[in-house]
């Protein structure tokens, strides 16, 4: 890798900056990151994503419920993966590095794993998938487990085995005179996943988040449902599932041939990862002893579900690559699986970059910018900094000078956040004036990225004001409030230009908070309630219920509430609110400090002082490792504190 120099300000190091990425710990790594849903222990079992499509009004990844935005993004990374551009399309040194790492003290694996590595070919894939190796068993580990950074390291194998797939999948139809065939798998299923399948909505969704063992013989499935050890307590189960072959769908074939290593006799119909069945109910067979559950192939194209695909992938861009998949996931709130895509995109674009054209120098730049801005959602100000320092000196170096300002633009934005965030109000301030001007010249009055320059302008004065009323300021304060109001109404003008014909789109919503938390803070809790429900009732139709957005909104009702003294209802918010954030942010957010931070000061209003310690005490815990000491929220805490505690000592001298 190359590097260039200008002068001291702009020099950069592309070592440098990977081994920054790599000191973050957001690199490769065996530690993969699980979703929620299906607890499966063995290899063998397949774990599967629900989409349940009941509004026909749902046409975004905003309007989906958690399990149908993960059902969404898994779909979407294996798009990516498989129609990704890369250099070299066999690069299988990144897998057989990863699993010499896992396997170093086993050699018989390490054996298995460097034939891979001398004599794989492209033609091999379905061979090697079927082989009893590390490489079936890591591979299928990983799709059970959503561990991107090895489905990355993997994308050549998914991509040939989707390939063979297809071929072998044109042989199946020339060889199956029939219209329908039936398939059959058999296995095991504890009673928490039948409980859970039975709990389904009929003609429901369910995407195969692994390769989809079927065979044609009820009797071979029924092999698969015998237990395998004495301590066994799962259930057997059937899949019983009706082909159509007439559809358009993911790749399926026969690879019940001795050409693929199959002596066995077992009739093996194999399906693609992702493939999408429908969901037409489950019986229990009294007779046999055993669950059937009945899956149809769905023709994925004629489905409403794929106007509702291609409608994501619209507001994705034209390509669905790693970088607008990042996107998708920020936009769902998913800030930890859109942190390790933006790293694979990184990755990915950093080892070939002597060869990157302009286009590539962009998604990298832009790679960088996701993975600052989602470090710094998820309170990692530090590290966003240091980031968005680095990306700016590449995009000195590498944007061509007809974009480059546009990029600097961006990334001075991204920067304004973290610095705000830290209490480094002035620096903040002095990005989005950067900004500002850059996209003014470039966009006009009334582009999204102006919009949100004027936000975060309000922002600041709003953090302003509120550290000027800490220190008793107030003439200061009422200042910081009249600009921090009059940025965010221009926000709002131009979000509402701007989205004419969207008038319920997220962005809006926004500055319906933003200027209900001013109202707020200036003691107009009437008018600034009637500001924050119309954002809930936006973010509602919007955003799914455990979206950290609507934690927000909550909380900021709390605390309308305390201002209008119904402290019952104000604490129900609070409670729900925390409840939101659990299901989406880690557990130290500095948002979960807040609302904590609330709640105490609502028991400090009514005199319960030992529950409004313990509760400081707890934000305090948070705001230590998030924010700094001059950050206006830990001030007031701080004096907080020192008031309850001394009323406290005050009730025991009594």
């Amino acid at each position: 890798m190359k590097s260039t120099q200008n002068n001291d300000d702009n020099e950069l190091n592309l070592e440098t900056l990977l081994n920054l990425i790599k000191i973050l710990d957001i690199t490769y790594d065996d530690d993969c990151s699980q979703l929620s849903g299906w607890n499966l222990s063995d290899v063998d079992d397949i774990p599967i994503s629900i989409l349940n499509l009941t509004k026909e009004e749902q046409r975004s990844v905003t309007s989906l419920d958690r399990e149908g935005t993960t059902f969404m993004w898994k779909t979407l990374l294996i798009d990516c993966l498989i129609n990704m551009d890369y250099e070299d399309n066999d690069n299988r040194d990144d897998i057989v590095e990863i699993l010499k790492k896992k396997h170093k003290d086993d050699p018989e694996e390490i054996r298995q794993i460097d034939d891979f590595h001398k004599n794989y070919k492209k033609t091999d894939a379905i061979l090697w998938y079927k082989k009893e190796s590390p490489i079936y068993r890591e591979l299928n580990e990983a799709l059970r487990r959503s561990c991107i950074n090895i489905l990355f390291a993997f994308r050549f194998f998914i991509r040939d085995l989707k390939d063979q797939l297809e071929e072998e999948h044109k042989n199946f139809l020339d060889t199956n005179g029939g219209n329908m065939i039936y398939l059959y798998r058999g296995q095991r299923m504890s009673k928490d996943e039948i409980d859970k399948l039975q709990k389904l909505n009929r003609d429901c969704l369910i995407s195969v988040d692994g390769y989809f063992s079927t065979s044609r013989s009820t009797e071979i499935a029924a092999g698969f449902m015998t237990p395998k050890t004495e301590k066994d307590n799962k259930m057997p189960v059937r899949y019983d599932i009706t082909c159509d072959l007439k559809l358009t769908t993911k790749p399926f074939a026969d690879i019940s041939s001795e050409r693929f290593g199959d002596f066995s006799n077992e009739e093996e119909v194999l399906f693609m990862v992702g493939t999408i069945f429908q969901f037409k109910g489950m019986l229990y067979d009294k007779k046999s002893k055993f669950w059937r559950i009945k899956l149809k192939l769905i023709d994925e194209h004629q489905h409403r579900w794929f106007n509702l695909y291609n409608s994501i992938k619209e507001q994705m861009g034209e390509e669905t690559n790693l970088l607008t998949l990042g996107g998708l996931l920020v936009t769902a709130g998913d800030h930890e699986h859109a942190l390790r895509v933006y790293m694979c995109s990184f990755i990915d674009l950093i080892i070939v970059h002597d060869h990157l054209t302009d286009k590539g120098h962009q998604h990298l730049a832009r790679s960088l910018m996701g993975i600052a801005s989602v470090q710094g959602e998820l309170g990692r100000y530090d590290e966003s900094i240091q980031i968005l320092n680095e990306t700016i000196k590449y995009i000195n170096n590498y944007i061509n000078k007809v974009e480059r300002n546009q990029y600097r633009a961006e990334a001075y934005y991204h920067q304004s956040l973290p610095l705000s965030e830290k209490g480094e109000y002035l620096d903040a301030l002095k990005q989005c004036k950067h900004a500002l001007e850059i996209f003014i010249k470039y966009h006009g009055h009334h582009h999204a990225n102006v919009a949100n320059v004027y936000e975060m302008i309000g922002n600041i004065h709003a953090n302003f004001g509120r550290l000027a009323g800490t220190k008793h300021n107030f003439n200061d304060q009422h200042q910081y409030v009249q600009r921090a109001y009059a940025y965010h109404n221009r926000a709002l003008e131009a979000r509402k230009k701007i989205y004419k014909k969207t008038p319920d789109h997220p962005d809006i919503s926004c500055s319906y908070i933003n200027i209900g938390e001013l109202l707020r803070d200036i003691g107009k809790p009437d008018e600034a309630l009637k500001y924050t429900l119309k954002a809930l009732k936006t973010f509602t139709k919007s955003f799914p219920k455990s979206h950290y957005w609507i934690g927000v909104t909550l909380d900021n009702i709390g605390e309308i509430y305390v201002q209008q003294r119904r402290f019952n209802e104000a604490k129900e918010k609070y409670d729900e609110a925390i409840d939101v954030y659990k299901k989406t942010l880690p557990s130290d957010h500095r948002f979960i400090g807040e609302t904590l931070h609330n709640i105490g000061k609502l028991y400090c209003c009514t005199h319960v002082f030992d529950k409004s310690l313990d509760y400081f005490i707890q934000a305090k815990q948070i705001y230590d490792k998030k924010i700094p000491n001059n950050h206006y929220l830990a001030v007031e805490l701080r004096k907080q504190i020192n008031y309850v505690s001394s009323q406290l000592h005050g009730q025991i001298g009594r």
